[in-house]
């Protein structure tokens, strides 16, 4: 029985592995441009605050 459930984990475990990162490219992926975007827009306010102070 312990062997059996080393044997699943060791198949599973890649499959899960390989899942995970997947999902985190995925998320990558959509979190990139918007992490962009708001870095975009936080600068653009930045800007237009030191334009204001001056």
């Amino acid at each position: 029985m312990l062997m059996v459930s080393i044997a699943v984990i060791a198949v599973l475990l890649p499959l899960l592995s390989y899942m995970l990162v997947q999902a985190i490219l995925l998320a990558a992926a959509h979190i990139i441009p918007f992490i962009v975007v708001v870095s975009d827009i936080l600068s653009r306010f930045s800007i237009d605050d030191f334009v204001d102070v001056r």
